[in-house]
């Protein structure tokens, strides 16, 4: 790989090589996954590229804020405090710069954290698209995992690929007419319906780009384990679902902006969805552990398929 392409930005199988022989070989000390753990405070980072900033549901304000705060409470920290920095195209209208701040106030409030510093830089007309927005977080650790096992339950906490499949729509580049909206939202309440299954709780991440196949790959190759998917159980919306035949998209490779994939011992499964009922209703167990492969796979009609990784671009700028 010698020059970078807009693939690598899509979160699959080039952004894995590019880390893997680009940053890592290089920043391999410093790094430590979506969120980093420095004396107990979870501290992590994420730059944010939406194109449109504006969109069914939310906007790249709304986007940046729920993104890092889930990323947070993906390492079992509680969220709080949080930096926003702007690039600000030369020329850009200021509502939209309020409108983007706007969002980003509302939805800190939502999460019941600050943004408490930050910092903006503009470039000349052309240099940017519009706008690019990083922020940063920190929060305590209050949930540790135990390791994953054969039989542990897949749980995922609402339906997938909704926002990925309302950015497609969004973008104009299909003439589909569409009511969807983003699923975008932070999870600030999840680390207190957590809490009483912690001795049980395995791994979490959040599905943002890639979506939930992209992130199971991951587990799959960090512990050395296979995922089972059951395809009847993962929730969809039958928009999504029928945007993604249309268009010959998967949605496990579909990002969510507003879910989270959670690893948990079997017994406690169904527990553990009656307590997600009040703010997840359609949370659901997707799939389990399994050692008898070491990829991802889904069960479709009695037949057991393999789902390989995102490649190549399929999608305009989502998150």
């Amino acid at each position: 790989m010698d020059k970078i392409t807009l693939s690598i930005g899509t979160g699959g199988e080039e952004m894995t090589q590019f880390l893997q022989k680009t940053v890592f070989p290089i920043l391999e000390e410093s790094i430590s996954g979506d969120a980093a753990l420095v004396n107990h405070t979870a501290f992590t980072i994420d730059s944010f590229v939406a194109e449109p900033p504006f969109f069914p549901g939310g906007s790249i304000g709304t986007l940046a804020v729920s993104g890092t705060v889930n990323d947070l409470v993906a390492a079992g920290a509680k969220p709080s405090a949080l930096a926003l920095s702007l690039i600000l195209e030369e020329g850009l209208d200021m509502e939209v710069v309020r409108r983007i701040l706007q969002d980003a106030k509302e939805t800190a409030k939502l999460a019941q954290i600050k943004i408490v510093t930050g910092d903006t830089k503009v470039v000349q007309k052309g240099a940017a698209d519009k706008v690019f927005v990083t922020t940063s977080g920190i929060g305590q650790k209050v949930l540790d995992f135990e390791s994953p096992a054969p039989g542990d339950a897949v749980v995922v906490t609402g339906d997938i690929a909704r926002h990925g499949a309302t950015m497609l729509l969004a973008s104009k580049k299909f003439e589909l007419e569409s009511q969807l909206t983003s699923d975008c939202e932070p999870l600030c309440w999840l680390i207190d319906v957590l809490k009483p299954f912690e001795g049980f709780l395995k791994w979490m991440r959040d599905p943002t780009r890639g979506g939930v196949g992209t992130i199971l790959h991951e587990f799959c190759s960090q512990f050395s384990l296979g995922v089972r998917l059951f395809q009847k159980q993962i929730p969809i919306m039958p928009e999504v679902k029928g945007i993604c035949e249309l268009l010959g998209l998967e949605p496990l490779h579909l990002a969510s902006e507003g879910r989270m994939v959670i690893v948990i011992s079997p017994d406690k499964a169904h527990e553990f969805l009656e307590s997600l009922k009040p703010f997840a209703p359609n949370a659901s167990v997707i799939g389990e552990v399994v050692d008898d492969h070491k990829t991802l796979t889904q069960v479709v009609d009695g037949y057991e398929t393999y789902v390989p990784p995102l490649t190549g671009e399929i999608l305009p700028r989502i998150c």
